[in-house]
């Protein structure tokens, strides 16, 4: 079990960006589609562990990422077998997620750290068998956004759910 140490733009390893890369493309199947029950663990486990200063090994990193493959298989199965793929939803390339070079760098890299944060909330609640799909929808569009955003301006709308949802939680948990 290697444990990689070099770290990429984001702050994340290699590994961490392999697992956000294929939750993009899984987030890109679900587009418009109901996100079966099994997806919102797979999605909340793989955003905590990609959480930039943790570490994730090689293998698990793997195991995330076959685990994200499998949800996709079932969102998506056509995709899996189409004989001319369209790369629609096909992981994300890891130099496209850390280009700095296109103004969005700050920005995405900002909303993946806040998913990763609050994902670990989300993880106890699904733990707990308390999944809620308005929930695991939010962050599964994050996720998408992270993707897609071609300006700026696309990412202030996240937030805003994000921190509504934050507000949601904390007020929940206070009573």
């Amino acid at each position: 079990m290697s444990i990689s140490t070099s770290q990429t733009p984001s702050g994340r390893t290699p590994e961490q960006d392999a697992v956000i890369c294929a939750l993009i493309g899984l987030a890109r199947a679900t587009e418009a589609k109901e996100i079966p029950a099994g997806t919102a663990p797979v999605l909340f486990a793989s955003l905590a562990a990609a959480m930039p200063g943790n570490t994730l090994s090689a293998s698990a990193a793997n195991d995330l990422i076959s685990q994200i493959h499998e949800q996709k298989a079932i969102i998506a199965p056509d995709c899996a077998a189409c004989p001319s793929p369209c790369g629609r939803t096909a992981d994300f390339l890891p130099e496209d997620l850390n280009r700095t070079d296109d103004g969005l760098f700050e920005e995405r890299n900002r909303l993946l750290k806040k998913l990763s944060e609050q994902a670990r909330t989300e993880w106890t609640r699904i733990l707990a068998d308390q999944e809620d799909p308005e929930i695991t929808r939010l962050f599964m569009d994050c996720v998408f956004m992270a993707g897609y955003a071609y300006e700026k301006e696309l990412f202030a709308p996240y937030f805003e759910k994000l921190e509504s949802y934050s507000t949601r939680s904390l007020h929940s948990r206070a009573l």
